[in-house]
C-alpha cells in the first residue's frame, strides 16, 4: 500500500467518528459543505480534533501527496464553528517583579505542564501559547469549560491564579494556519476582565459540565466591542 494512501486511511479513520462540517467560501465560489468522506456516519461523536492545517487539507479533498500542479485549494478560508478559551496567570507580572524570574519560569512552567496534561485528556486542542497563557480550541463549548475549570481547581491551593475568557461561534479559517473571527476576540476579552479564578463564558448553560458552578450572569462592557450581556460567571465547584 502507497504511503498517500495509509495518510488516507488514518485520516478516514479519523473523521469516521466525526460529524465534523466545513462551508468553504472563495471567491466565485459560492457557499455548500464539503461532503463527508467515505465511512463516515453523521452525528456520530465529537469531532476529531484536527490542527488548522489538518482541516485545510480534509476541506480540499486531497490526500497531501499531490505533485505541486495539483495542490490548489479550493478556498482562500474556510468558516468553521469553535469554541475558543484564553487562559491567563493573574499577577504573573507582579510575581516576576516580587519574586524574580527563576520562580516566575517555575510558576509557568507548572502552568504549561498541566494545562497540556488536562488538555490532552480531555480532548481540547492548545492552539498557541501566549507568554504567560494559552489560547485553547475544541469543537464543544462543554469541553472547553472543563478544561478551564479543571485547571483553576488544580492551582487553587497554590500561588498561581488563572483567569479564563470562553466564547462560541463562527470564525475564519485563515490560510490553513489561524483562527479568525469575533468569537476568538472575545474570549480574549473575557479572559483580560474576568477576576482571578473566574471564568466569563459567553455560551449556553445547558453545555456546562455538572461541576462547574454558574454564580451568576453579567454584562460585560469591552472596549471596541460595547456592552455583551448574558455572560456567564463560572466556578469549579469540587472541593
Amino acid at each position: 500500500m502507497s504511503s498517500s494512501s495509509v495518510l488516507y486511511l488514518l485520516l478516514r479513520n479519523v473523521l469516521s467518528m466525526s460529524s465534523i462540517s466545513y462551508e468553504p467560501h472563495g471567491s466565485g465560489e459560492g457557499t455548500g459543505a464539503v461532503p463527508m468522506p467515505p465511512g463516515v456516519v453523521e452525528g456520530y461523536g465529537p469531532e476529531p480534533l484536527l490542527s488548522p492545517a489538518q482541516e485545510w487539507m480534509v476541506s480540499r479533498g486531497g490526500d497531501g501527496m499531490e505533485a505541486p500542479r495539483d495542490l490548489q485549494p479550493k478556498t482562500k478560508y474556510l468558516i468553521v464553528r469553535r469554541t475558543f478559551a484564553f487562559i491567563d496567570l493573574s499577577g504573573f507580572t507582579f510575581v516576576t517583579r516580587q519574586r524574580g524570574p527563576a520562580t516566575a519560569a517555575e510558576l509557568l512552567g507548572a502552568f504549561r505542564r498541566e494545562a497540556r496534561r488536562v488538555a490532552s485528556l480531555r480532548g481540547v486542542r492548545i492552539a498557541k501559547w501566549l507568554g504567560d497563557g494559552a489560547m485553547l480550541v475544541s469543537p464543544e463549548p462543554g469541553r472547553t469549560v472543563a478544561t478551564a475549570a479543571h485547571i483553576i481547581h488544580h492551582f487553587r491551593a497554590t500561588q498561581i491564579d488563572v483567569r479564563v475568557g470562553v466564547a462560541m461561534g463562527e470564525a475564519l479559517l485563515f490560510e490553513g494556519d489561524d483562527y479568525i473571527g469575533e468569537p476568538v476576540n472575545l474570549a480574549a476579552k473575557l479572559c483580560a476582565v474576568a477576576s482571578p479564578g473566574e471564568i466569563l463564558a459567553d455560551v449556553e448553560e445547558d453545555s456546562l459540565p455538572s461541576w462547574v458552578e454558574m454564580v451568576g450572569k453579567t454584562v460585560v462592557d469591552i472596549r471596541g466591542v460595547g456592552k455583551v450581556g448574558g455572560v456567564l460567571r463560572l466556578q469549579p465547584a469540587v472541593a
